[in-house]
């Protein structure tokens, strides 16, 4: 169990030891959830690491992306990019 502070601006630090057991990175996608007085967050990765979307999503590692990015990134000659997010 660890204790941490809410900052000015109510943001809170995940314990290093802690993004580092469940894999969470910078840019990641948590999900939010409320029960009570309780606060749930969960490591969401069925989402596209770049947009967000839910839909067409292809797997590249431990990421996401949906095919609209994935021609995104083919069409502006970065596909180089795709190899950078498997590696992630």
């Amino acid at each position: 169990m660890a204790y941490r502070k809410v900052d000015k601006k109510g943001k809170i630090t995940i314990p290093v030891e802690i993004r580092k057991s469940y894999d969470i990175r910078y840019g990641d996608r948590l999900k939010v959830e409320f029960k009570g007085k309780n606060i749930r967050l969960s490591n969401s990765v069925d989402c596209c690491a770049l947009c967000g979307c839910k839909a067409m999503l292809l797997r590249f590692g431990k990421k996401y992306i949906c095919e609209i990015c994935r021609r995104k990134i083919i069409a502006s000659k970065h596909a180089d990019y795709l190899e950078f997010i498997n590696t992630e």
